[in-house]
């Protein structure tokens, strides 16, 4: 997913995003390319894709796991 993308799906600024993405790359959560096509074919500037890795797959389902709980208990008090 571009970087663009991110930006507008999670509502944020790309002060914000962008070095959350490179912190993540780095950390091995992601990896980025270049889009290939020539900015100058396209008639705009190149973007730059992100996709998770394996192990930022394992981060975000342990995360996710460890939210589960505590939004299913907060369900069930409110009943």
């Amino acid at each position: 997913m571009a970087g663009a993308e991110l930006m507008r799906l999670a509502r944020v600024s790309s002060g914000t995003l962008y070095p959350i993405l490179l912190r993540f790359e780095k950390a091995g959560l992601l990896e980025s390319r270049w889009e290939e096509e020539a900015p100058e074919s396209l008639g705009r500037p190149r973007r730059r894709f992100y996709r998770m890795t394996q192990a930022g797959a394992q981060v975000a389902h342990e995360a996710l796991g460890e939210l589960s709980p505590s939004i299913t208990d907060a369900a069930f008090r409110r009943v």
